[in-house]
């Protein structure tokens, strides 16, 4: 998984690995040539995988695997040196029984973190201690999170949802559940929200945000806020988006479908969707009118993550093998199935027409 540090001075991307490292990748301005490159090994002995990052202040927080009934959460600050001081580098914010697979910085400028215990806690990062300033029980896996202005979706056990008010947190999150036509037998693989919109007929938004699935499809859905918990998600009317069947192809009249391993939407450009897929291509998607009108990438290496930059300019792609593919690809035993990292440099050609 990747994550974002922009500001005026830097572009930095971070990177947590399967094979137990976090990687930080400077860019200089033109987002061409890497300028400084550190490599820390989280688990010492890079057994383990580090299974997610977060980024608040050009600080990194991170998840890795203490033991066998303990993974941890560590704070890592980036010195600019080769050599790395655990000691002073690395601090431990706190920790769950089970793996931590989500991890994402609030707009309340807290850590929230997400475990295969369905337990999301909250942690405050002004005062690293051991226990959460917080704890929301989901009850399910999380199996995916995103963030948009003070809420945060959350994918339980990759069939339902959970919508947490970071600006509210007196009150349980929101439950729906994805019982849409074209969600019933779907596997959620990833998700992307693209903005809360207006609702006429009350005075709540209405959520608006598309899924990736295991067959290949992106999906376009929405969800009011005034709706009470558990009810029926709303899959959006086909003509103002709809399902697009973005990862799938046929060879000797067999249809062969490809997980959708991420999404993201333009920051700026309404309705450009940006998706990757085990296959290894990235679609762009027009997708008021269900259109994929261009595809990157012709090798075979699975798209594992991608994000827009905050001005809408780059798209930041990480290509790599995970957990169920064969160990020598994972790390790196080949030089060409090595991970990468691609950016992106959106041009006038790039956008829908």
């Amino acid at each position: 998984k990747i994550c974002l540090c922009e500001n005026s001075e830097s572009f930095v991307v971070f990177v947590a690995t399967w094979d137990g490292k976090l990687l930080s990748i400077k860019y200089d301005e033109k987002r061409e040539t890497i300028v400084c490159q550190q490599e820390i090994d989280i688990t010492k002995d890079g057994s383990k995988p580090v299974l997610a990052v977060a980024e608040l202040d050009n600080i990194a927080y991170v998840s890795a695997e203490i033991s066998d009934e303990e993974w941890a959460i560590y704070k890592i600050e980036f010195t600019g040196d080769n050599d790395f001081d655990r000691k002073k580098q690395s601090i431990l914010v706190g920790t769950h029984p089970k793996p931590i697979n989500q991890l994402v910085i609030g707009e309340d400028k807290r850590l929230y973190s997400f475990g295969y215990d369905g337990v999301c806690n909250v942690w405050n990062l002004n005062e690293i201690h051991s226990f959460p300033m917080k704890s929301y029980k989901l009850g399910k896996i999380v199996t995916q999170v995103q963030k948009k202005d003070s809420h945060i979706l959350c994918v339980l056990a990759g069939e339902s949802f959970a919508l947490i008010n970071t600006e509210d947190t007196q009150n349980e999150p929101v439950y729906f559940s994805a019982r849409s036509e074209h969600l019933k037998s779907s596997q959620i693989t990833s998700l992307a929200i693209n903005k809360f919109v207006p609702d006429d007929s009350s005075r709540d938004d209405i959520l608006d945000f598309a899924l990736g699935t295991v067959e290949g499809r992106v999906i376009h859905c929405e969800y009011s806020l005034a709706e009470r918990p558990g009810e029926k998600l709303k899959s959006q009317n086909p003509k103002a988006g709809g399902v697009v069947y973005a990862h799938q192809t046929f060879y000797k009249d067999r249809q062969i479908s490809f997980p959708v391993n991420a999404i993201a939407y333009h920051i700026s450009f309404d309705g450009l969707l940006f998706s990757g897929g085990s296959e290894g291509k990235i679609k762009f998607h027009d997708f008021p009118v269900q259109k994929v009108y261009k595809s990157l990438f012709e090798d075979r290496m699975p798209v594992s993550h991608l994000l827009t930059n905050s001005s809408g300019e780059y798209v930041v792609i990480a290509k790599g093998y995970g957990w169920h593919h064969d160990k020598n690809k994972i790390f790196g035993k080949n030089e060409q199935e090595k991970a990468k990292i691609y950016i992106y440099i959106l041009e006038e050609n790039d956008m829908p027409s």
